[in-house]
């Protein structure tokens, strides 16, 4: 199980196929971003297309609630996410 693994520290979901978000799906995802932050792992977003990004923007997910970030890029979430995982490791 992820939520029990000590080493990881970041979960990204990349949502570049996702292109309608219902309320079943928020509370997933909150649910998700919840039990994953029990365990000392972000719940990080990438490749939200317009739609959805609204949607999520609307919900509230984005104000606070989401332990991570957004990444325009999966590409970018990872190259930011290695950066903080070599300085947590060499600290």
């Amino acid at each position: 199980c992820v939520a029990q693994d000590r080493q990881i520290h970041h979960v990204v979901m990349v949502m570049s196929a996702v292109n309608l978000i219902d309320t079943t799906a928020l509370h997933a995802l909150r649910e998700l971003n919840c039990t994953l932050g029990q365990s000392q792992i972000k719940l990080h977003l990438s490749e939200i297309n317009g739609p959805v990004m609204d949607r999520l923007q609307h919900s509230g997910l984005f104000k606070g609630e989401l332990s991570g970030q957004v990444f325009l890029s999966t590409a970018q979430a990872y190259q930011s996410l290695s950066g903080a995982a070599e300085a947590e490791n060499s600290a």
